[in-house]
């Protein structure tokens, strides 16, 4: 009877401790922060996350996705046996963002139990000399005018003055600033105005991007996109497109 007790006592111990052993799909990440440090604003820096399916089920990843599109090229593998190693990779888009520290959120969801949902972080800290906002300009004219004013605002974040102005070779459209030139002292910020010529056609909008020249060594050329709409009673007028 003792015999025959303790057989089935080892066999409830050996039976539980299968089942404590099998884990089913589990993810592990060898790291889920990546810190760029430095980025030159314009860049697209790209970061690699590795990861083990180390339970003893296949691991299934079922989306991946961000935050914001300021994160893209997202990819990875979507099964991964239990053992092996795969990577998630993503890119960052820094166009169009101010200077300083910035983070973006990689979400990874997956079969696994216990960690159903990731969030992989990457931060890093823009560097830009110069900027104008804002980026992008919306404006509706009351009534018609030869051209439109878009008012902006220069920032240098530089150590040296920065001059702007339209360049006239690939400026077909008659843009220009007011003051002509602006130049913009070190860690100060100026106030200018853009022109918008204003041209007969039959649309209500005028919409366009405007580029801008310095003489900053990082951005060359700086773009104002701007969206004007005209007054209803000059339904066939608008202006240059570019």
């Amino acid at each position: 009877m003792v015999k025959r007790l303790f057989v089935v006592l080892l066999n409830v111990m050996m039976c539980t401790g299968v089942a404590l052993a099998a884990t089913g799909p589990k993810i592990s990440f060898d790291s889920e922060l990546h810190d760029f440090g430095e980025v030159i604003h314009g860049s697209s820096p790209k970061a690699e996350f590795r990861f083990t399916s180390s339970g003893d089920e296949k691991l299934i990843i079922k989306r991946l996705g961000s935050d914001c599109g300021c994160t893209k090229g997202i990819r990875g593998d979507r099964e991964v046996n239990p053992g092996s190693t795969s990577t998630i990779t993503g890119q960052v888009r820094t166009d169009g963002l101010r200077p300083g520290r910035h983070g973006n959120t990689i979400t990874v969801k997956s079969n696994d139990p216990q960690r159903p949902v990731v969030r992989l972080k990457l931060v890093y800290t823009v560097v830009r000399h110069i900027s104008i906002e804002p980026p992008a300009v919306a404006v509706a004219l009351k009534e018609m005018k030869e051209e439109a004013t878009l008012r902006l605002t220069a920032t240098n974040h530089w150590t040296k003055p920065i001059t702007l102005k339209v360049p006239e070779k690939t400026n077909t459209g008659g843009i220009c600033l007011k003051p002509r030139e602006v130049v913009v002292p070190p860690g100060d910020s100026i106030r200018f105005e853009m022109s918008i010529p204003l041209r007969k056609a039959d649309r209500r909008y005028c919409i366009g991007v405007a580029t801008i020249e310095t003489t900053d060594p990082l951005e060359r050329t700086l773009r104002v996109r701007y969206l004007i709409k005209l007054p209803k009673t000059t339904a066939k007028t608008s202006g240059p497109q570019g």
